[in-house]
């Protein structure tokens, strides 16, 4: 079922739809059967004259009168030049990043659960008050059986193919068992619209306005919580913490923009959005990559 409540509209090819995009394009949307997941939602378009064998097309019949012009016309997708983005002053990102303080109440932390079975590591399933409601966030240590502590430590944000999954188990961990392997733990929280804690929220997409800002807003105090966390511990040097951000992890900068704790940013397969979203800023100046 598509996040507007259709189904069936998923198959083993990509289907080509009759609305122009930018630059003679057109719209072909679905994903394919070896596409990652997300494709299944976010929106493609590719030259009209493309062939390949994961490119399709479904006939219709209409059950009365054809669809208005409006629905089978182009649609030109948001387009930002960031080349002529004009960076805020720091006082003006001093209030922004106010937005994303929160009372550091205690955490009443607990280790649910311990899974030793890998040979590289032994996974915690750790459980903490958020900042925020009555919520607990739950979070994955994975902890290195090479190398001594304490351990350098890297907390993660997961592309938007977890918007959607029911279970953490479900997730696959290739692109962050080669940082564990090398004997560093890494972090794995589950933020709010993810996973086990599934809402309201259907897409990566900063469009979605209030919803998305105010996700952003809680998953910028989630991370410093975890952090909070994981300065209660002597075997993590907390000295040492980085960022890795993978495909929308990588995309949301104002995460580790707002969290001076950590000493390195890795955003991988990340970008910027052409969609522009509220609060509009951008950091004029930055100590990390």
């Amino acid at each position: 079922m598509s996040s507007f409540g259709a189904y069936d509209v998923a198959g083993n090819v990509k289907e080509w739809c009759s609305n122009e995009g930018r630059d003679g394009k057109r719209y072909i949307l679905g994903g394919a059967w070896n596409e990652t997941s997300y494709m299944f939602l976010d929106q493609d378009a590719q030259s009209p004259w493309n062939r390949l064998s994961t490119y399709g097309f479904r006939c219709v019949k209409y059950s009365s009168s054809p669809p208005p012009a409006t629905a089978t016309g182009p649609l030109l997708d948001a387009f930002r030049d960031y080349s002529r983005e004009k960076p805020v002053s720091g006082d003006v990102f001093a209030i922004y990043r106010r937005l994303y303080t929160y009372d550091k109440t205690p955490l009443n932390a607990a280790i649910e659960s311990a899974d030793e079975t890998q040979e590289s590591w032994r996974r915690e399933k750790i459980t903490f008050d958020a900042p925020y409601g009555q919520e607990r966030v739950t979070s994955y240590l994975f902890i290195p059986k090479k190398g001594k502590p304490p351990y350098h430590t890297v907390l993660y944000f997961p592309g938007s193919g977890v918007i959607g999954l029911q279970s953490f188990q479900n997730e696959s961990n290739w692109a962050y068992n080669f940082l564990v392997e090398s004997g560093r733990a890494v972090m794995f929280p589950i933020y709010k619209g993810t996973f086990e804690r599934s809402d309201d929220l259907k897409s990566d997409s900063p469009a979605e306005t209030s919803l998305y800002r105010d996700h952003l807003l809680i998953w910028a105090k989630e991370l410093g919580r975890s952090i909070d966390y994981l300065e209660t511990r002597d075997d993590i040097d907390t000295d040492k913490l980085a960022y890795y951000g993978v495909s929308w992890g990588g995309s949301l900068m104002q995460l580790p923009a707002v969290e001076n704790r950590l000493k390195m940013n890795m955003l991988v397969g990340s970008g910027s959005y052409f969609t522009k979203a509220f609060p509009k800023w951008i950091r004029s100046t930055s100590s990390r990559g």
